[in-house]
C-alpha cells in the first residue's frame, strides 16, 4: 500500500491503514510517525469465506498511542474484483492498481490512497496442505502419530477395534504420549527444544509403578530434573515459555500469577542450570499503538507447544539421527496427564498427587 494524504492537523499526522471486508479487519499495515506522504510498500495475503458487498480502507491517525483519528475512507465494490470467463463461466483472477480519493466528511482535502489489490478464486488455489506463507517447505515421507493426553500404562491401555461390517477387523491401541515422550528426552542426544505457553518443573511424565521404577534410573521422571541431567550431559536444552505479565513484579501484589503458568518459578530453577530458559511476553509489533502492545503484553499469550529433540531414525538400517516433534495442544504443566477414565476423587493421593490445575477456584494441591 502506498499513498498520499492531506494536511488534517497542524502537527504532522501518524497514519495506519486498515482493510475491512465487512466488519471483519483483514489487515491492518504499520504506523509511520511524522509523514504526511506515508509509503509502507507492505503485502498481505488475506482469505475471504464470506460474502462481502465491499472491500473498505480506512486510514487513520494514531494519537499518542491512545486513540485514533479518521483521516478517509475507501470503499471498492467486490463486483470490481469478480469477474468470470465468457467461454468456461468460471471465475478469474483479477488485478487492480488504484489511486482513490479518501472520503471524509470533516476534511475537503482528503488526499489519495495508492494500492494493488488481486483477487484469486479458490478454484485457483491448489489443493495442498502445505501452509501458505511460512519460513520452510512441507517435507514429505514423514511418520506421524496420534496422541491423546490419557495414558494408562502399559497393562492398562484400552483398544479400538474398527473396520469392517462388524467394525472388528482391526485393531488400534492409543500410543502412549508421556511414555513416548520420556524415553525421547532420555534418549536425545544433541538438542531439545521445547516451547511452551506453560512448563511445570515439578510434575512427572510417568505416574504409577513405571515412575516408581524411573526414580531408581539414571534418569528422573520429574520434568525440571530430567531436562537438568540432559543439559549437565552435553545436550543442548533451550527452552521458550510464556512470560506472564500477572507473575512479575510489576503484577504480582495485585493479582499474583492469575494463570498459574509457574514462568517465574520454572526461570529460577533453570538459571543455575545449563538449561536456557527465556520468558517470552506478547508485546506486539509495528501495527501496534501503546496501549494495544500493552493490553497484549498483559491479556495475550503465545501458545505454542512443541518438544523438538533428536532421536534415531525410524529406518533400522540407518545410524542416523532424526528431528522427532511432540506438537499439539499438550502443555509439560500440572492438570494435563490422565487416563481414560478420567477419575475426579480415586487417584488424588496416587496417580494426580501434587497435580491439579484450576483457575475457576483456588486449589491447594498439597492437601488435595
Amino acid at each position: 500500500l502506498g499513498g498520499s494524504m492531506g494536511t488534517f492537523k497542524r502537527n504532522l499526522s501518524d497514519p495506519f491503514v486498515g482493510v475491512f471486508a465487512g466488519n471483519h479487519r483483514l489487515c491492518k499495515t504499520s504506523i509511520i510517525d511524522d509523514n504526511l506522504n506515508p509509503v509502507w510498500n507492505e503485502e498481505f495475503y488475506c482469505y475471504v469465506g464470506h460474502y462481502v458487498k465491499s472491500i473498505k480502507f480506512k486510514v487513520e491517525d494514531m494519537d499518542f498511542g491512545i486513540r485514533s483519528d479518521l483521516l478517509g475512507t475507501h470503499l471498492l465494490p467486490v463486483t470490481k474484483l469478480i469477474r468470470y470467463d465468457d467461454d468456461t463461466g468460471q471465475p478469474m483472477r483479477v488485478g487492480m492498481h488504484m489511486i482513490a480519493s479518501l472520503d471524509n466528511s470533516h476534511h475537503k482535502n482528503n488526499g489519495t490512497l495508492e494500492y494493488f489489490v488481486e483477487f484469486v478464486p479458490k478454484e485457483m488455489l491448489t489443493p495442498s496442505p502445505e501452509v501458505p506463507g511460512v519460513y520452510f517447505n512441507a517435507r514429505c515421507g514423514n511418520d506421524v502419530k496420534l496422541y491423546c493426553n490419557a495414558d494408562d500404562g502399559a497393562e492398562g491401555v484400552p483398544s479400538v477395534t474398527y473396520g469392517g461390517v462388524d467394525d472388528n477387523e482391526m485393531v488400534w491401541t492409543p500410543q502412549r504420549l508421556w511414555r513416548d515422550m520420556y524415553d525421547a528426552i532420555c534418549a536425545a542426544q544433541d538438542f531439545i527444544y521445547i516451547t511452551g505457553w506453560s512448563v511445570d518443573t515439578t510434575q512427572s511424565l510417568l505416574r504409577g509403578r513405571e515412575k516408581e521404577d524411573a526414580l531408581q534410573s539414571p534418569y528422573s521422571p520429574y520434568i525440571g530434573e530430567l531436562l537438568r541431567q540432559k543439559s549437565e550431559e552435553g545436550v543442548r536444552v533451550n527452552m521458550l515459555v510464556w512470560d506472564d505479565s500477572t507473575s512479575n513484579a510489576t503484577f504480582k501484589a495485585i493479582m499474583p500469577g492469575m494463570m498459574g503458568t509457574h514462568d517465574e518459578e520454572t526461570n529460577t530453577f533453570f538459571k543455575s542450570t545449563d538449561v536456557t530458559c527465556v520468558l517470552a511476553p506478547m508485546l506486539g509489533d509495528e501495527t501496534n499503538a501503546i496501549h494495544e502492545k500493552a493490553g497484549k503484553f498483559v491479556m495475550f499469550t503465545h501458545h505454542q507447544k512443541l518438544v523438538i529433540l533428536d532421536s534415531p531414525s525410524m529406518d533400522p538400517r540407518s545410524d542416523k539421527k532424526e528431528p522427532l516433534a511432540f506438537v499439539g495442544g499438550l502443555d509439560l504443566t500440572n492438570g494435563r496427564w490422565d487416563n481414560h477414565l478420567h477419575p475426579l476423587f480415586r487417584t488424588l493421593q496416587s496417580d494426580h498427587k501434587n497435580d491439579a490445575y484450576c483457575k475457576c477456584f483456588p486449589v491447594d494441591v498439597d492437601n488435595v
